[in-house]
């Protein structure tokens, strides 16, 4: 959850517009946001399509 984020989202909130985007990679399937600019995407996405 956006707990597991808390760390990007301290970067993002301290660096503002540098900050472009963070994610947390993850075992699961699918996609999803966790906040402002911050994504948790399957690992398995590096990977494949």
């Amino acid at each position: 959850g956006p707990d597991d984020a808390r760390h990007l989202a301290w970067l993002r909130d301290t660096l503002g517009d540098r900050f472009v985007a963070g994610a947390v990679l993850h075992t699961g399937p699918g996609q999803f946001t966790l906040g402002a600019r911050l994504t948790a995407l399957p690992i398995a996405s590096i990977w494949g399509p």
